[in-house]
């Protein structure tokens, strides 16, 4: 049983916004146990809160919001004995769904107290971490957009993506990994993964995992606007590594080279960097993460890797 939680909330994250019903849910599950509620009120506090809940010592800080929110707390603990644990209340929770988490607000709450501990892979972007993708081209494109869109959820999201097909111009660009180079170009998109989807079922990556110590890096050229309704059916049917003009490779650290600024996203936040090649990689094991206990002999038994996979006592 883990013995002491920091939960962070962002009451405006994606579309759940009723943070007092959650507080209520909160204080009926964690009596008897120690526990303490943070609520940010702009970027950058969930990485302030998650850092103060170490200092205090507190045994897992709970990330409750949606992948920005995630972002910022994983963020703030890589690297250190801090344990993250998740309850999912965005638009797209890619990283939790890959992490095989319940959406349900009181079941993720069960897993946060009673769930097993693990390792996962971490990727970096320049000075940017990510928990599920990091990408170049189309989707970073869709994080700039939906990072200002009024309204979220998938028929959003849906929406958003259908207009940008008709608007998008894609870029030269030069990339470098693990010794070997290719350049595009007409780059669609570059996406690295650590975990196969973006969120909301759109999977990217069907074969990338968060504990095998690699990036699955999904490459497209010029995609047609005609065949790209073909992609959007095959993203969602988890299906696109089956698709001719996507490629994948599994990476461990790569260079994307472009005409600058380049913009990016991670976890689907998009950013940006003033120069003309930006590094990427991948730290295994960095991030200490609680997920459902048969979440974790799943994984353990898939990966078969012991120092990726294994259970962490608590």
């Amino acid at each position: 049983m883990l013995k002491s939680l920091a939960f962070i909330i962002n009451p405006v994250s994606g579309v759940h916004r009723n943070a007092a019903k959650l507080e209520r849910e909160i204080h009926a599950s964690g009596k008897g146990r120690r526990y303490v509620i943070y609520t940010t009120r702009g970027h950058g506090d969930a990485g302030h809160f998650a850092r103060l809940a170490l200092e205090k010592g507190f045994d897992v800080v709970v990330a409750v919001g949606g992948d920005g929110t995630v972002n910022e707390v994983a963020s703030a603990l890589v690297g250190t004995e801090g344990c993250m644990g998740i309850i999912p209340r965005g638009s797209g929770n890619g990283f939790a769904r890959a992490l095989g988490l319940p959406l349900r607000m009181r079941d993720a709450l069960q897993v946060a107290f009673d769930g097993e501990i693990v390792r996962a892979d971490v990727g970096q972007a320049g000075h940017r971490y990510f928990c599920a993708v990091c990408g170049i081209g189309f989707d970073a494109a869709i994080s700039e957009k939906f990072e200002f869109a009024r309204v979220r959820g998938p028929a959003a999201y849906t929406a958003l993506v259908l207009r940008e097909w008709l608007r998008f111009q894609p870029q030269q660009c030069t990339l470098r990994f693990d010794g070997r180079e290719t350049s595009e170009k007409r780059l669609f998109l570059a996406t690295f993964a650590n975990t196969n989807q973006f969120g909301n079922g759109a999977i990217i990556a069907p074969q990338a995992r968060f504990d095998d110590g690699y990036l699955d890096l999904c490459l497209a050229g010029n995609v047609s606007r005609i065949h790209q309704l073909v992609v959007a059916h095959r993203l969602f049917r988890g299906t696109l590594d089956r698709d001719p003009d996507f490629h994948y490779h599994r990476v461990k650290q790569a260079e994307v080279r472009m005409p600058g600024p380049i913009r990016f996203h991670v976890d689907g936040e998009p950013d940006s960097i003033d120069a003309d090649h930006l590094p990427i990689r991948v730290i295994p094991g960095a991030l200490r993460v609680v997920i459902p206990r048969e979440a974790a002999r799943s994984a353990a038994q898939q990966n078969g890797r012991e120092e990726f996979s294994r259970i962490i006592p608590t």
